[in-house]
């Protein structure tokens, strides 16, 4: 299941359409019936290789939406009035947080546009520019050339197109011409732009002391009384149920596969209370013994040994006498 997500993921972020084809391929020959699902939705609606560069933004999730229905939560089980009013003034809490974000930044780009330039940087040791005229430039990476034109800003690769940030074959062709990179980098990503962004918030809005009255009587609908009454009782649950694929809140080591081993034999396949070997407890005292050592080894940086040397011959386990005990073996 994770590695089907992980080849999904795979094709979206796909930058150009031979990365595309080339991933299809691959989701393809390790399931055909995945394949033919991603096909009967048309992925090319949900792949960078047929995104439009216009936007310098290369999300592919619709993280917009958990994001809000996280941010109005507490305001999802209130009145009407009240809710409305909930979600406004957590609005302008959220943008006078991003306007102080911006204001404290020191730099001229903002955080986000910094750790992708330091990521690219990382990779230049992988590229070697061939250099042109007219402001365009080869450079070559695992073998394969790509054409950089720097007065457009465009790379063979996209991800300078699509971002507005420039790429790491950018970036080799500015370190090798001693130019500077931020002059490289889209305007959406200026600290200023941020700051004008959030320069403007939604207006205070008076108290229903200050509100007018209509005379009227306002009902709610019998729908929404009785799914309130439905709900008397019963905790709400307003976080939607994450899939199989999706990481979970809390991560808790599967079982499944893994051998059990008796803490008194060693034997595999029943526990310490279903036991039906004698053991005598000087062979458990010493066991522990042992393992108390091991443990001591690990923590003081030496290996622990197979065989003990010093009077612990019993407890030596070879490849023939199964699995350590108390390492649990996946098959």
């Amino acid at each position: 299941m994770y590695l089907a997500a992980a080849l999904f993921w795979r094709v979206a972020e796909s930058f150009t359409e031979h990365e595309y084809r080339a991933n299809i391929e691959r989701v393809k020959n390790y399931d055909i019936r995945l394949y033919e699902a991603m096909m009967e939705k048309n992925p090319q609606n949900c792949s960078l290789a047929y995104f439009s560069p216009a936007a310098s933004c290369v999300d592919v999730h619709n993280n917009i939406s958990e994001s809000f229905n996280n941010a109005i939560d507490p305001a999802r089980y209130m009145p009407m009035v009240e809710m409305l009013e909930t979600i406004r003034r957590r609005t302008m809490i959220r943008i006078d947080q991003r306007m102080k974000e911006a204001l404290n930044h020191q730099g001229r780009f903002t955080v986000r546009a910094v750790e992708w330039i330091e990521d690219e940087q990382k990779k230049l040791r992988y590229c070697v520019m061939v250099p042109g005229a007219n402001a365009r430039d080869e450079v070559r990476e695992s073998g394969v050339s790509y054409s950089v034109n720097m007065r457009l800003r465009t790379c063979a690769c996209r991800r300078w197109d699509m971002s507005g940030l420039p790429c790491r074959h950018a970036l080799r062709i500015i370190a090798e011409r001693k130019l500077n990179h931020e002059d490289h980098i889209s305007h959406w990503f200026l600290n200023s732009r941020q700051q004008q962004i959030y320069g403007n918030s939604i207006n205070p809005v008076n108290g229903m002391l200050f509100w007018g009255s209509s005379g009227s009587k306002v009902l709610p609908p019998p729908s929404l009384v009785e799914e309130i009454e439905n709900r008397v009782g019963r905790k709400p649950k307003p976080k939607r149920k994450k899939a199989r694929h999706e990481s979970p809140s809390k991560k808790k080591a599967s079982r499944e596969k893994k051998v059990m081993h008796c803490g008194r034999c060693g034997e595999a396949g029943h526990n310490a209370t279903k036991c039906q070997n004698m053991v005598g407890e000087t062979s458990k005292k010493a066991r522990k013994r042992t393992n108390a050592r091991k443990k001591r080894q690990v923590e003081d940086g030496n290996e622990a040994t197979e065989t003990e040397q010093d009077g612990y011959e019993s407890m030596t386990l070879s490849f023939e006498d199964g699995p350590i005990p108390t390492q649990p073996t996946q098959e």
